[in-house]
């Protein structure tokens, strides 16, 4: 099998590029792990040996299949500001080798290909009435910024592109093809093809020009790595940073909020509308009081946890089903939810009138924390001498929690306790707090649960030169000419923002970048 451009991987990233090259003329080959729905067998490859703390991403963030992780998504697009980006030596994060303008360029077709609102995600909207934002908005120590949240039935990018996947005649998808093995060309030293295999052991190769992993940041990693091996270390000699700097954000609640005028608490924090686009509300620490505190980047958000029992919980269940790949509704939970009509009707009235999300009384509402996680040399992703079902090494991540994060929960607790009570909002709703910020220790944040969010990071990490980073600026393997690499273990650093939105603008980016070589 020949073509122009081989794509491993299915996924955002993939699907997402596959489609932008196709505007530009190229034929496409995608080469996907996984079957069009869920497969226990092809999850199995997800399994990792844990060396240290358990990273949670290794098997629940992971998603072989047509669409990838999109089928599981929360659908929160915001960009990293420019302060995520730039460097940061009073904690030892560098810099991007990207500048912020030339990503957020794509933006607008992002935000057209999921048709959200566009638009500031700094400013308050005016809706007649003021909200919490010019009270927030006066802390020196945080900034607001709303996430724009993709629809339910748009948040998968198989079912986005279905059209383009199933009808386009040069754009081949290749299903059950887990890549295990490359072959480089002794004469030019660029990778000449791949093999894959399924789940009877049965090989495809695939040859193609140009090549792009997209196979999510563990398994881009894993793959970097099994090249590397085979090829006895000569790809990636003198780099020391492949499968090193493995990070996510981590995430705790560190205090609940006790509402005393529910629908003031409901107003001010509740996820807002404009137009047809829902919005988080999200209060982040500036890059002041960052460097103040000597601490990495932070946001926090109030959380409403209610069980799947609930009117809400029910609703929730029936949107997350219109996600999923050829999923069916469940005729019970239609009928559960015709039993619920009051607190329906009152969810309509507040979307139409308040334009916002009307939260469930007797939820639990909780003040949640993530904390960017500082990219340290020792958390790393590596090989076993352990196989998979299909003769594969498999991932051993080496992962922990360190002393930096627990000074960067500190800082945000600290600062938002005193802001909570200079800002007059004790009067909506009682901060409970788990722990005062001086108490705040490694025992207790484990206690609580804090953990990874599957955004993992910086495994294959963009840099200027080889000996630092695995790729250049244009996301191209350091020593193979042909090879990139489209997912967010490439990225340096991770900020306040969720990394959906850039790894798709680094996407669009690579797609107009490999145009130039065709």
């Amino acid at each position: 099998m020949t073509g122009k451009v081989c794509i491993i991987g299915a996924g955002i990233a993939g699907l997402l590029l596959a489609w932008r090259l196709r505007a530009q003329g190229m034929r496409v080959i995608v080469l996907e792990s996984g079957h069009k729905e869920k497969s226990e067998a092809v999850d199995a490859l997800n399994a990792a040996i844990q060396l240290a703390q358990v990273y949670s991403g290794a098997t629940l963030g992971r998603f072989r299949g047509l669409g990838g992780t999109s089928s599981q998504w929360g659908g929160q697009l915001i960009p990293m500001r420019p302060e995520d980006m730039a460097a940061r030596p009073y904690v030892g994060i560098p810099a991007w080798p990207v500048q912020p303008q030339a990503l957020m360029r794509h933006l607008i077709e992002i935000e057209k290909l999921f048709c959200l609102c566009s638009g500031t995600y700094e400013e308050d909207f005016p809706q007649g009435r003021r909200s919490n934002a010019s009270i927030l908005c006066e802390d020196p120590n945080f900034s607001l910024r709303f996430s724009k949240v993709v629809t339910f039935k748009r948040r998968n990018i198989a079912t986005l592109l279905a059209n383009f996947i199933h009808s386009d005649i040069e754009t081949e998808v290749w299903m059950n093809t887990t890549v295990t093995g490359f072959e480089l060309s002794r004469e030019t030293g660029h990778l000449q093809s791949v093999t894959a295999r399924d789940e009877n052991g049965r090989r495809l190769r695939a040859d193609a020009k140009l090549f792009v992993i997209a196979a999510g940041a563990i398994e881009s990693t894993r793959l970097l790595l099994m090249l590397d091996a085979a090829n006895d270390g000569r790809v990636f000699e003198g780099c020391n940073a492949l499968g090193g700097y493995f990070h996510d954000h981590i995430s705790v609640p560190l205090a609940e909020f006790v509402p005393t005028n529910f629908y003031r608490f409901n107003y001010a924090f509740g996820h807002r509308f404009v137009g047809t686009t829902m919005r988080s509300t999200r209060l982040e620490l500036t890059a002041s009081a960052q460097m103040r505190d000597k601490v990495a980047s932070a946001y926090g958000l109030v959380s409403m946890d209610t069980s799947n029992a609930s009117a809400f919980g029910m609703l929730r269940e029936f949107l997350q089903s219109r996600q999923m790949v050829g999923a069916r509704v469940d005729p019970q939970l239609l009928m559960k939810l015709m039993r619920q009509i009051p607190y329906f009707t009152a969810v309509g009235f507040w979307r139409f009138y308040h334009n916002r999300l009307f939260w469930s009384r007797d939820a639990t509402f909780n003040l949640h924390v993530a904390i960017e996680q500082v990219p340290y040399f020792g958390n790393r992703i590596s090989l076993s001498a352990e196989r998979d079902a299909l003769g594969a090494p498999m991932v051993v991540i080496d992962w922990r929690q360190r002393e930096t994060e627990l000074e960067t929960f500190k800082s945000y607790l600290r600062h938002f306790v005193l802001f909570w009570r200079n800002s007059g909002l004790e009067n909506i709703a009682r901060l409970k707090l788990f722990a005062v910020p001086d108490q705040l220790d490694e025992k207790l944040l484990l206690s609580l649960r804090a953990g990874d969010v599957y955004h993992p990071a910086g495994s294959t990490r963009m840099g200027t030169n080889s000996r630092e980073a695995v790729v250049d600026s244009d996301l191209r393997v350091f020593g193979l000419p042909n090879l990139w690499v489209a997912s967010t273990s490439t990225f340096p650093s991770l900020g306040t923002a969720n990394p959906t939105l850039t790894l798709m603008l680094l996407t669009l980016r690579l797609g107009e970048h490999l145009c130039k070589f065709l």
